[in-house]
């Protein structure tokens, strides 16, 4: 549903919007605090909230501290502006230890440094968006710094405070350096009396497209895919962030089987159940097609060893009165077509159930063999003649001997399964090298969630389906059905064993349309049937007809019903939810060219609609998945593009899918492999600030439930309080902040009340 207004959505948005001209510098005075300024540079700072504009004038009030807060084992970031009016060359940034009253040190070694990098938006992705310059990617400062004159750089600084330091103000200074001018800046960072445990609590499941690491590093070999893979599983673990699939290298190995289905003996076979004279099947010829001739015919040729052979079968045509035919074409002793001596047998039906009989006794001059041709009309160069008609029980007997010279003539889908006895169908199934990858993802980067594939299930989306089958088996056949619960059972049992039930799921469809409904239930029905204790996770809001199918709904926000969910949890089922690139305008965005807080905003909301988990379709999606088309430069293109059917490229929104950067070294003309780090972005940043949020509140929740009975009246109503998101983030999914202040508040209101609880503990 959603789908089928996307396009038309994301092609009127650039047409039709009336957007911003470029990144607008708030009205008020409240996005930073001036450091210095005089007549060579501006100084300034802001929190991680916002996204500064090139030209953005400095705030006018001065503050030449800089303070930020934080939990133990929690990642803050901040930003200093550097605005100069002449080109600082070689700039260098250093923070010192820092210290408590009590000479406690908090290590410099905890800090990272980064400069944004300007993008320059061509398109607005949406109404809210932009066009101009906006900040996104954050490369790591490695090499001495030099910044243009006349426009605001932006020094992006993060630390993370270890798990044992002690808590209470912390003060140190942060130094800028250059031949042209020296500054040093009083730093001061809060650390709360609580810790936010390794693994979060909100679940995350974001898509990552390995493809893509080897195009754009010019990996050579599987080595040297692991050591980069790597880096960028680090980059998502310090960011909270789970990859769908952590094992790329490393999938489940299966080997079903030898056993296959016998080859089917007719071309274009259509076996029906709907219609046939006997047994469970017919045989279908529909010839729907005014410029084509459609047909059907048995791939065997017979040999002609008798004199006399009996032609009989059953038929019925859809329409009474409509004419078909069934042909014999000969071939001579080497083989070849013997052009003009078709036998073509005009029949008519009557719209129903009819036998047809007949003796033919005389065969072209030199034919060796024949083939049986079966057509739905009457055969015309230009094809123009349709028609339907259903074949049953047809018969070719040697007349002197009664022999049956076609196999499966009754058309019953079962003469093409082999016998079995349940012990050859076990299927062998090898978990060493995935299980110790996802043990490392689980334990070593604290990912919370992992999606993996299921073969011979059937998956698909909106726009396409592969049909579920084993070795060539479908769904029916005892075949399959030993094999596929074999094999699930396996699984299911694995993952139950090590532990990992909770964080694995299965996401065979995606963004399925009512007309995708019965296909998702029969492939979510097999799964109960054989594996039901492992989470099925389908991107579509609850729908009647999917209910009894589902473990976990992820819908659209905009497609979310916090009624409808909270009775569908009564069944035990649990709710994530995702964006893309849509909805658009009204709701929060992944695009660049929206507030910084908007993806903060959506983890608000995550904990507001009691939602368990967050999906993001992609997080590399640095091109177009096409051939036809050069790999994208992100930094150079911030539009994410997709190919249409006429080919042509049509565009989903800037930064849609891609939270993270190549490093830009990619791009020199080097061959050679590139081992450099991932580029974060202010984006994956602010979302990690946004997950740790929600920490805070699950860890107050928690500890409101564990002081219940010791609390105050007073003090209850107090803490519950704090555990309803304000207006001020978000009045509702539509209305919600575009700045900082109001969820910074609200995070220090929190952290104190959990400080004031761990001390009643």
């Amino acid at each position: 549903m959603k789908f089928l207004r996307l396009i038309f959505v994301i092609f009127t948005s650039l047409n039709t919007v009336i957007a911003q001209n470029k990144l607008k510098q708030p009205s008020s005075q409240n996005y930073g605090n001036l450091i210095e300024k005089n007549s060579n540079l501006e100084i300034w700072w802001a929190n991680s909230g916002w996204k500064i504009g090139k030209d953005w004038k400095a705030p006018k009030e001065q503050d030449k501290n800089i303070f930020v807060s934080s939990a133990k084992n929690e990642s803050e970031s901040f930003q200093i502006i550097v605005n100069p009016k002449n080109e600082i060359e070689n700039l260098t940034i250093q923070v010192s230890d820092l210290k408590n009253e009590n000479q406690k040190i908090l290590s410099s070694k905890n800090f990272e440094f980064k400069i944004a990098k300007f993008l320059d938006l061509e398109f607005p992705s949406d109404s809210v968006g932009f066009v101009g310059s906006c900040p996104d990617p954050l490369p790591e400062i490695q090499n001495p710094l030099s910044l243009p004159k006349n426009s605001n750089s932006i020094l992006w600084v993060t630390f993370k405070i270890p798990k044992n330091t002690t808590s209470g103000k912390y003060f140190g200074t942060l130094s800028l350096n250059s031949k042209s001018f020296s500054q040093k800046i009083n730093l001061q960072i809060k650390v709360y009396d609580f810790e936010i445990p390794d693994k979060m609590t909100c679940k995350t499941a974001f898509g990552f497209y390995p493809s893509f690491i080897k195009d754009y590093h010019k990996l050579e070999n599987e080595n040297q895919e692991r050591e980069v893979f790597d880096k960028y599983f680090e980059l998502f673990s310090k960011n909270h962030i789970s990859p769908y699939d952590f094992t790329p290298l490393d999938p489940i190995k299966v080997e079903f089987p030898s056993i296959k289905p016998f080859s089917d003996l007719w071309s274009n076979s259509i076996y029906v159940e709907n219609e046939k004279h006997s047994g469970k099947f017919s045989f279908m010829i529909f010839d729907d097609e005014k410029s084509k001739d459609i047909y059907a015919e048995y791939k065997n040729r017979i040999k002609i060893e008798f004199n006399k052979i009996k032609i009989s079968f059953w038929h019925k045509t859809f329409l009474p009165e409509h004419s078909f035919l069934f042909a014999l074409s000969f071939f001579d002793k080497n083989g070849k077509w013997i052009r003009g001596k078709n036998l073509d047998i005009l029949v008519t039906g009557s719209g129903f159930w009819e036998n047809f009989e007949k003796e033919i006794d005389n065969f072209p001059k030199g034919a060796k063999s024949f083939k049986v041709v079966l057509r739905a009309t009457t055969w015309t160069p230009k094809g123009e003649k349709t028609g339907l008609v259903y074949f049953d029980d047809i018969s070719i007997k040697n007349f002197e001997t009664n022999e049956e010279l076609l196999e499966n003539n009754s058309f019953e889908k079962d003469f093409y399964l082999p016998k079995f006895e349940p012990s050859d169908l076990e299927v062998k199934v090898d978990f060493v090298n995935w299980n110790r990858e996802i043990r490392r993802g689980i334990e070593k980067y604290n990912f919370t969630s992992f999606r993996f594939w299921v073969e011979g299930l059937g998956r698909g989306n909106f726009q396409w389906q592969v049909e579920p089958q084993i070795n060539g088996f479908t769904p029916e056949t005892k075949h399959y059905q030993f094999m596929f619960d074999s094999y699930l059972k396996q699984l299911e049992a694995n993952l139950e064993k090590n532990g990992w039930l909770d964080e694995a799921f299965i996401y065979s469809f995606d963004e399925p349309t009512p007309s995708n409904y019965n296909f998702v239930k029969n492939g979510f029905g097999r799964l109960e049937n054989s594996a039901p204790k492992i989470q099925r996770l389908l991107t579509e809001q609850v729908e009647n007809e999917l209910i009894g199918s589902v473990d976990i709904w992820c819908p659209l926000i905009n497609e979310f019903d916090f009624d409808e969910a909270e009775e569908r949890k009564k069944a035990g089922e649990k709710f994530w939810w995702y964006i893309c690139t849509i909805p658009k305008n009204d709701y929060v965005g992944l695009f660049i060219d929206r507030p910084a807080t908007d993806l903060r905003v959506w983890l608000w909301q995550t904990y507001q609609m009691n939602v368990e988990g967050i999906l993001i379709w992609q997080t590399n999606y640095w091109s177009i998945y096409n051939k036809k088309y050069p790999l994208q430069n992100p930094y150079v293109d911030p539009m994410s593009w997709f190919v249409t059917g006429e080919n042509e490229k049509g565009p989903w929104g800037n930064g849609d899918g891609r939270f993270i950067y190549p490093p830009e070294s990619v791009f020199s003309n080097s061959d050679s492999p590139n081992f450099e780090k991932p580029v974060s972005s202010i984006r994956l940043e602010v979302l990690r600030d946004g997950i740790e949020d929600y920490e805070y509140l699950v860890i107050l929740e928690k500890l409101v439930s564990e002081n219940f009975s010791r609390l105050s009246k007073e003090k209850l109503n107090y803490y519950k309080n704090l555990l309803e998101v304000p207006d001020s983030i978000s009045k509702g999914l539509t209305e919600f902040t575009k700045t900082p202040e109001p969820i910074l508040k609200r995070r220090d209101e929190i952290a104190k009340a959990i400080e004031e609880l761990r001390i009643k503990n």
